[in-house]
């Protein structure tokens, strides 16, 4: 089907919605297990078959969202791997903030191959794309650090992770709360308290 749609004009690049990027990232039915949201990143035959037809992994929706970003959350690192070999790149879709969501394996070597790829391990979510930062800050969403989601999440092994990685818990998200506020308001004890042990920065000592 996707095939008869390709030959037909479909722009296999085009986002499926203002905060859904292209098909490559999108859900289908999948005829052997027959659930109703799987996503192609997350099925390795249809994957290949998306990036041979021209699949950008780095295609956008009306927000930095990617395929790649959506690979980063709901697929292996394996597939993460591969759509970088085929130009994926982490300079975009936010992809260290969806990486700490992933729960197909654990993250930790997702977070450390990105990290070594060059994500920026202390940027707030699309700080550097003022049009998306200013879209989701419209609809209420608070925007901080991959730091911020893993401690509101409660993830201590990820957490330490992201701090051995040089994550900054001095950072503020939008609505300036630090990491370990996003811990204690969700009531994540330890993780709370290992934010909370962490020297205090040079510069919040002098305030």
């Amino acid at each position: 089907m996707l095939e008869i749609l390709l030959q037909g004009g479909w722009d296999i690049n085009e986002a499926i919605a203002w905060d859904g990027p292209p098909a490559l990232a999108d859900r289908y039915l999948n005829h052997i297990s027959w659930r109703l949201h799987s996503r192609a990143v997350e099925d390795v035959v249809l994957t290949d078959w998306f990036l041979l037809n021209g699949a950008d992994p780095n295609a956008r929706c009306g927000v930095d969202l990617t395929p790649l970003s959506v690979a980063v959350r709901d697929a292996p690192l394996a597939t993460t791997r591969k759509l970088v070999e085929h130009g994926g790149s982490v300079a975009s879709g936010q992809l260290l903030h969806h990486a700490v969501m992933n729960n197909v394996e654990d993250p930790t070597e997702l977070i450390k191959y990105l990290v070594c790829q060059g994500s920026q391990i202390n940027a707030v979510m699309y700080q550097s794309c003022p049009q998306s930062y200013d879209k989701l800050l419209g609809l209420g969403f608070t925007l901080g650090t991959p730091l911020h989601e893993a401690a509101e999440r409660g993830n201590l092994s990820i957490v330490r992770t992201l701090v051995a990685m040089g994550a900054d818990a001095s950072i503020r998200d939008s609505c300036g709360d630090l990491a370990e506020d996003r811990a204690r308001n969700e009531r994540h004890t330890a993780v709370h308290t290992f934010l909370r042990s962490l020297p205090v920065s040079p510069v919040l000592a002098r305030l």
